[in-house]
């Protein structure tokens, strides 16, 4: 009988054991989607524009508006450090602020402005792995945090701003499928 009981114990072990490694495997492919994680506001797109022959680039006087919705982000990029104080002419319409080497890292031409990432936490529940087509999928929840760069920080980003940069998602929350490879368990669609 206690044989009975051991086997009971050690087959709960090894199929427990198992599910850790299956939340695990979740958890490391969603974390090593770096472009995925990235949190960036989708609107702001800022033409960083290189002038004459300097070696510099500069955020145009228009673009700065663009950084934080409505809002003139300039004295708060100067005052952080983002961009110089001096205003250059960038054509007869526009002038333009230098940036400086903290902000030539944030702002990127034609690239969204980042302000930080998501790390998943947690795995909340996954369906139990179906055959279709000759793969198999799990539908996976997972919890996860978020992490502001040192831009978002500097920006004073609201928590309203921030939910409507989180596409379709509950805040802190997301859902995803994945399919089992030969290789172990990868997003199905390359995205969460």
């Amino acid at each position: 009988m206690i044989n009975g009981y051991l086997i009971i114990f050690l087959s709960s072990v090894v199929l427990l054991g198992g599910c850790g490694n299956v939340e695990s495997e979740f958890i490391d492919a969603l974390n090593d989607d770096i472009e995925s994680r990235r949190i960036c506001m989708s609107n702001a797109r800022i033409n960083v524009k290189k002038w004459r022959d300097d070696d510099g680039y500069y955020l145009s006087e228009r673009d700065l508006f663009d950084v934080k919705g409505d809002v003139n982000a300039l004295p708060m990029l100067i005052e952080k450090g983002y961009v110089s104080d001096i205003s250059v002419a960038m054509s007869e319409r526009m002038s333009g602020y230098k940036l400086t080497e903290k902000g030539n890292r944030y702002f990127i031409w034609d690239e969204p402005i980042c302000i930080g990432e998501r790390t998943v936490t947690e795995i909340l529940e996954y369906t139990v792995p179906a055959e279709e087509g000759g793969a198999t999928f799990s539908n996976v929840k997972y919890a996860y945090s978020v992490d502001l760069n040192e831009l978002g920080f500097d920006l004073d980003i609201d928590q309203k701003l921030l939910d409507n940069m989180i596409y379709g998602r509950l805040k802190g929350e997301g859902i995803t499928n994945f399919v089992k490879t030969n290789k172990g368990w990868r997003l199905s669609l390359g995205k969460w």
